[in-house]
């Protein structure tokens, strides 16, 4: 939809598109801090605790680990390079892929700016 169009029905629209913009920003900030400040630090209380850093990966967010340690290996496909593929981006700390969506996020952010 056109944003003149939409300017009709709400007249607003451009405040409203700005606030949103805002509110994803914060959000990707605050995904950023818990993935690379909040992550580590409750993995380095685990291994206090019991002596087993606990994975902090893409296996864990789909609770794809029952335990504490997370599968070494998953098969997606039945090509084996398209599995091993996977599989990399799988066992990312979320941490670091934490920083990279910040990172392209805030990139594409300010590209579209015209400041």
């Amino acid at each position: 939809m056109n944003l003149k169009v939409l300017k009709k029905y709400i007249p607003d629209s451009t405040i409203l598109f700005d606030d949103l913009m805002r509110l994803i920003d914060v959000l990707i900030i605050v995904f950023a801090i818990f993935g690379c400040v909040y992550l580590p630090s409750e993995q380095f209380f685990e291994w206090l605790k019991t002596g087993i850093t606990p994975a902090r990966d893409l296996f864990w967010v789909m609770g794809e680990s029952d335990t504490l340690i997370s599968p070494a290996y998953m098969h997606v496909t039945d090509w084996v390079g398209a599995n091993q593929i996977i599989n990399y981006f799988l066992d990312l700390h979320l941490g670091v892929i934490a920083i990279a969506f910040a990172y392209m996020w805030m990139k594409i952010r300010l590209t579209g700016t015209n400041n």
